[in-house]
């Protein structure tokens, strides 16, 4: 992403979205990989503006989708709390299958 965005757009992004796992009514065997996906967070990170969101739908339910849910939760919790907030939302709160909902916003 850094490398895709005009240096100019850098710290101007208000928006960016993810849907992990696999593409619905695609192939299922191809889904998305917690280092792709944490590297790519990174630098959704570094291109948000400020007051920007980043949000997160992650599905643990599909095989490998627990471990890459985890692996977001705990790059959500290590950002730096005076920079970002984040929130996380179960779709069925107590379903461990169900979908996730992150929301990453960037405070200044």
């Amino acid at each position: 992403m850094d490398e895709m965005l005009p240096q100019a757009r850098h710290g101007l992004v208000s928006a960016v979205m993810f849907n992990l796992g696999y593409l619905p009514g695609g192939d299922k065997s191809v889904i998305t990989r917690s280092e792709s996906t944490l590297a790519a967070l990174s630098a959704a990170s570094r291109l948000l503006s400020p007051k920007g969101i980043i949000t997160i739908v992650a599905y643990p339910g599909h095989a490998g989708g627990a471990q890459e849910c985890e692996q977001v939760r705990q790059w959500c919790a290590q950002l730096d709390s005076g920079r970002f907030e984040f929130e996380l939302i179960a779709a069925k709160p107590g379903d461990q299958s169900a979908p996730r909902l992150f929301a990453v916003n960037r405070k200044f």
